[in-house]
């Protein structure tokens, strides 16, 4: 009789390996010393999401950026530090440049685009972000233009969008400080070559987003997304979901982390969500009067 250890085929030992490292992260650096395969299995899942906001993965970054810049090819979502002196992150955007395959950037302040235009660099598919420092005029400026429309400001920071499908918007535009800042956004989301997803706070003003998902002809849905918390504390009898737009495009739904729009893979975001809802529309299977695309249970958690 066998006493031999029991063993996996290799694709479901792999598969357990990275789902446990997907789910609990943090034991990540203990499954790298299993064995080499596993390592190997690993390391794309260790670099593939970094949140620099905190200190540890900024500096393991920043590390990693000057002794093998070579691993940051895993890289594929990360969240930019604020708060950090210049030289920080001018070393961030130095590093940037070894993320070849990134494909979502989330960032709380818009000035960090600017940033990202100086250093030539181009936005990744999936993007999180206010955008007024891009648009609002400077006070101090009297009659000045907003900063983007100065001259070739405009077709520089347009190159720099060049490739955004998803745009989780994070700006009212509803206060922004004139009708001149609030209609050169809308002008420059307009003009995104590449935008099929939208994601905006929800607005105070009558048929606003109705008015906007109708200058985006290309977009696949528009979704208004509240906070799970601003979610979870409203009755079920409360107006907004009783929320309806002309537009079956136009969707309502939650987003859990604040960066969750530039997320893709692992878990379903209000993107999915979305989707699945117009979808639904289209084929008849969801009512048209219906504009909620809820949480899944287990996305509460």
């Amino acid at each position: 009789m066998s006493t031999g250890s029991q063993t996996f085929p290799p694709e479901l030992e792999r598969e357990i390996f990275d789902t446990a490292a997907i789910l609990h992260q943090p034991t990540i650096p203990k499954l790298l010393r299993v064995a080499h395969r596993v390592y190997t299995w690993l390391v794309p899942v260790l670099y593939r999401q970094m949140n620099l906001q905190y200190d540890r993965q900024l500096q393991g970054f920043l590390g990693v950026a000057q002794t093998c810049p070579a691993l940051l090819q895993h890289v594929r979502e990360i969240v930019l530090p604020t708060g950090y002196p210049p030289e920080t992150t001018a070393k961030v955007f130095d590093g940037l440049r070894f993320c070849h395959k990134l494909g979502g950037l989330a960032m709380l302040h818009s000035h960090l685009i600017r940033e990202v235009v100086a250093n030539g660099l181009a936005l990744p598919p999936r993007l999180s972000t206010h955008l007024e420092d891009l648009f609002q005029q400077d006070t101090a400026e009297h009659g000045a233009p907003p900063q983007i429309q100065v001259g070739t400001h405009h077709l520089e920071t347009l190159l720099a969008f060049r490739f955004v499908t998803h745009l989780d918007w994070f700006d009212d535009l509803t206060a922004y400080k004139s009708d001149d800042d609030e209609e050169h956004a809308r002008q420059f989301i307009i003009q995104l070559p590449a935008l099929t997803h939208l994601a905006v706070v929800p607005f105070s003003a009558e048929n606003y987003v109705d008015d906007l998902a109708a200058r985006l002809p290309r977009l696949h849905v528009l979704v208004i997304v509240w906070s799970l918390s601003g979610y979870l504390r409203r009755r079920s009898n409360d107006p907004v979901f009783r929320i309806a737009f002309r537009d079956s495009r136009v969707v309502c739904s939650v987003y859990d982390k604040w960066y969750e729009g530039m997320t893709n893979g692992y878990l379903p975001t209000f993107w999915d969500l979305a989707e699945e809802l117009v979808e639904g529309k289209a084929n008849g299977t969801v009512s048209e009067t219906e504009f909620w695309a809820r949480p899944r249970e287990g996305h509460i958690g």
